[in-house]
């Protein structure tokens, strides 16, 4: 009796074939599930189930068939679904196929044989297999599915399985692609985890640096608060030859503000700072023996930088005006000297004209200065065809050399070359009365 049963084992698929089509596995009812039979079933099953047929080809391959066969009769109504995992790869229902129940990748690609109910021959042929693959993974999926387990199911009219087959497919040399591919998809993800948790990290890290910027500007601009503060009752004195003041430094002061000023206008002692200060613009020229004298406040260096002047000008204009006037009638043997950012020299007057040997390449036949500048006072400099290139500082300096090697005048331009049109930002006026620029000298260059 049990072997009668077992025969009904169909030999060539890999599940149980039962006489009673429209039993399911499930179905206790079933002869072939009885508790009798039920352990030599499950050992046929497993054994079959381990046996799938596998077909290999050449990767280059232009079609491939995966052979599905059976004895059994069919209906003229049943259902022949093949499917690649969740994937519907062909289906034939009442007689003809179904191209529209198919997976995009797959229409097209798929053919069976005619006259298939009859005789049972239910194989499929894919064309251009290992294409699938690449369509597929243009859309972005990583894993190659060009191979795989393909599985051919039969159901009734009523759904019900009726057969189930799985044919392996499998291309030479793209397994090992697969393998290789897949631990680089789990490199990526990993890398992916990385640069987000590093992504944060760095978010983090700029929130603070911008906190913290924001914490150094407001230190940065108290502490040069304070320390001009501190400066309110100093005053620079620029012209005093070296070694007059001798050993008493406060003495000298008051005798050479005294004498310079007018002692008549300083009875109260300690004179008067803003007095001081305002006076020289009424005197107009001072002088200390053959020196000119100067007297300015005392700045920091931040606040003298702040109150440069900035000069805007187009790129491509012909030319851009970085002006100088001071005092009228300085030294003739005087010698102007301009220089950029990199200490270049851009443009030299001495002995009552150019020196164009002296100029950087750079700046060959492009800057001008008026005539007789050191007796007008106007050392503007004409800078032709400014480009981004020139943009920067740029430094005067009128200096006297020999034995009375000393500085005169000094004043900074900063030059930015823009799409804008030329603009003159102006000085803070708010301690100066007159148009013509006393040039502060900068911190490190006090007397």
């Amino acid at each position: 009796m049990m072997k009668e049963r077992a025969a009904a084992v169909c030999p060539t698929h890999p599940v149980l074939c039962c006489p009673q089509s429209c039993c399911r596995l499930s179905n206790s009812s079933c002869p072939l599930l009885s508790s009798e039979l039920l352990p030599s079933v499950q050992l046929i099953l497993s054994s079959l189930v381990l046996s799938v047929p596998q077909v290999e080809v050449d990767s280059g391959v232009e079609s491939v068939l995966l052979p599905c066969t059976t004895k059994e009769k069919l209906p003229g109504d049943v259902r022949v679904e093949w499917k690649r995992s969740d994937r519907m790869v062909h289906v034939f229902n009442n007689g003809s196929d179904r191209p529209e129940e198919q997976d995009q990748a797959y229409r097209t690609r798929t053919r069976m044989n005619e006259d298939l109910l009859r005789t049972g021959d239910l194989s499929l042929t894919l064309s251009y297999p290992c294409d699938l693959g690449l369509r597929s993974s243009y859309k972005g999926n990583l894993m190659i599915e060009c191979f795989g387990t393909f599985t051919c199911s039969v159901y009734s009219s009523k759904g019900v399985v009726m057969m189930v087959k799985q044919v392996d497919l499998k291309v030479k040399g793209l397994m090992d692609i697969q393998q290789i591919l897949t631990t680089i998809t789990g490199q990526v993800t990993e890398l992916q985890q990385r640069g987000s948790v590093n992504e944060d990290q760095a978010d983090n890290l700029l929130a603070r640096v911008c906190a913290l910027e924001k914490d150094n500007a407001y230190l940065k601009e108290k502490v040069e608060d304070l320390e001009n503060q501190s400066r309110r009752s100093n005053m620079r004195f620029i012209g005093v030859p070296e070694k007059m003041e001798g050993a008493d430094m406060i003495a000298f002061i008051g005798q050479t503000i005294q004498s310079v000023l007018g002692k008549e206008n300083f009875p109260v002692v300690p004179p008067d700072k803003v007095k001081i200060l305002r006076l020289p613009r009424e005197k107009g020229n001072l002088q200390i023996g053959a020196n000119e004298f100067h007297i300015y406040p005392d700045f920091s260096p931040g606040l003298i930088k702040k109150r440069c002047c900035v000069v805007k000008v187009e790129e491509g204009a012909q030319s851009v005006l970085l002006p100088f006037k001071t005092t009228p009638d300085l030294p003739g043997e005087a010698r102007v000297e301009w220089k950029d950012s990199s200490w270049w020299i851009v443009h030299v007057y001495q002995n009552g004209s150019d020196q164009p040997k002296e100029q950087e390449q750079l700046y060959k036949d492009r800057t001008r200065m008026n005539e007789d500048p050191l007796r007008t006072g106007d050392l503007s400099l004409t800078l032709r065809r400014p480009t981004w290139r020139d943009n920067g500082e740029y430094r005067c300096r009128v200096w006297m050399e020999g034995e009375k090697r000393e500085r005169l005048r000094v004043k900074t331009v900063n030059l930015k070359v823009t799409a804008g049109t030329v603009q003159v930002q102006p000085e803070d006026t708010r301690t100066r009365t007159s148009s013509v620029d006393p040039t502060p000298l900068l911190a490190d260059e006090s007397v």
